[in-house]
């Protein structure tokens, strides 16, 4: 090759942007850098120089950030042509990098904010673009809808998850307030199929490592005619999640969704009594390995509705009855938001964080479970923190910035935590 036409080629354009596996030459001109997954990383088809195709599947996971090159061009693609982000930068979670102040600007408000003097705002999240402070509004219930007693939960979720729950999830926020919605949505004794975009056999896989969910689940989904296939499993990582589903699909065909419940009844770690902190660092203990079981089976998904180009609906059930689980629960929503962009839209995911340890509000879980395996809105849900509680299930919003604060930086004003507190006192948190 001629190694000085190359170099003179790349000298010539604008942004290089290079993808490979190695540091190589072309890599080191390079304005970015993409990492790809290896030949034994990926999954899918090669072609030669006759003309000949083989399959080629993947035998391990590739490494850190490493994705095949087709996903990467895929990302790409789907990035604003010409640098021209009208959405402020929504392909980075609403971040322009471009538009940060150099290290030095940043340090004066690092400092503010690590001091003791900062320590009344504990527990808060803060954003700082060095001349501007972001109050970030933690996840809180937008809508909340009885799910007990009620005639059919079939049908009461087919009027209220599209008329109460998708518009809340699209625009972050409750459409009540006036005339009252759903007065014979609890009263209800039938379901309107209408709502249903199941095809002539919807096949479900079912993962839990409880008897007790699995019986529950399986019972909802074959009352919404739903072949189910349970898999008892105890929490795995991205190998085991992998092999158990191509394993399913090679022995009895293709799956159109697949839920995942592990961790139910884990009784809390360490002592009751102790230091509440204490506490609450013991109910954490063993929470990355749920963490992993979590992103480990949406991989798995992610990658079968890629390589079979089969649309598949996932949906995650977390025990979040402790602290623990309630940071699980966020946790894995955050994962369940890149699903749908990820994947070309094969696959949709959805997180149902379960705050009750009551058998009949787990019924009522299970009812949304299959609700969301066969229904036309399931999509709209997608990264959509659901939540079953004592008697109701709603809806959570994402993090978001609610008020922020401009001071023109680097320089702090004497009027900026005063300011700050007013922004965030009414939620209780003060100055002493």
């Amino acid at each position: 090759p001629d190694r000085d036409l190359a170099r003179r080629a790349l000298d010539g354009v604008g942004t290089v942007i290079a993808l490979d596996q190695f540091r190589t030459g072309s890599v080191e001109r390079a304005d970015v850098v993409l990492p790809t997954a290896g030949y034994a990383e990926c999954t899918g088809t090669t072609t030669n120089l006759e003309g000949r195709v083989s399959t080629v599947s993947a035998q391990v996971t590739p490494p850190g950030t490493a994705r095949s090159d087709w996903m990467v061009a895929a990302a790409l693609g789907r990035a604003p042509a010409g640098g021209d982000d009208p959405a402020g930068g929504a392909a980075r979670g609403g971040i322009v990098l471009e538009g940060f102040p150099p290290p030095e600007d940043l340090g004066p408000v690092g400092a503010h904010l690590a001091s003791e003097e900062f320590s009344w705002c504990s527990g808060r999240v803060l954003f700082s673009a060095g001349a501007e402070l972001a109050v970030v509004g933690e996840p809180r219930l937008i809508e909340v809808v009885r799910s007990r007693p009620v005639a059919s939960p079939a049908a009461m979720l087919s009027a209220v998850v599209p008329g109460a729950l998708v518009p809340a999830e699209a625009t972050q926020s409750t459409g009540g307030g006036a005339v009252a919605r759903f007065a014979d949505a609890f009263d209800a004794g039938s379901l309107d199929e209408s709502a249903e975009v199941q095809a002539a056999e919807t096949s479900c896989l079912v993962v839990t490592d409880d008897a007790d969910m699995e019986a529950g689940l399986v019972a909802a989904l074959r009352g919404r005619d739903v072949r189910c296939r349970a898999e008892r499993i105890a929490v795995g990582g991205f190998d085991a999640a992998r092999t158990t589903l191509r394993t399913v699909v090679a022995d009895g065909g293709e799956v159109d969704a697949v839920v995942l419940a592990v961790g139910f009844g884990r009784a809390p770690e360490g002592a009751a009594d102790g230091p509440s902190w204490r506490r609450l660092l013991d109910d954490h203990d063993g929470l990355p390995a749920r963490l992993l079981a979590d992103a480990a089976w949406m991989r798995a998904v992610a990658d079968h509705g890629a390589e079979a180009a089969h649309p598949v609906r996932f949906i995650g059930l977390v025990d979040a009855t402790t602290p623990g689980g309630k940071s699980r629960a966020q946790a894995a929503t955050q994962l369940s938001r890149a699903a749908r962009g990820a994947t070309d839209d094969r696959v949709s995911a959805a997180i149902i964080s379960v705050e009750t340890a009551d058998p009949a509000d787990h019924s009522a879980a299970a009812a949304l479970v299959a609700h969301l395996v066969v229904g036309a809105d399931t999509e709209a849900l997608s990264g959509a923190e659901l939540c079953v509680g004592d008697g109701w299930i709603g809806l959570r919003s994402h993090p978001a910035p609610t008020a922020t604060v401009n001071y023109g930086g680097p320089e702090i004003p004497g009027w900026l935590d005063d300011a700050l507190e007013a922004l965030v006192g009414e939620a209780g948190t003060t100055r002493s």
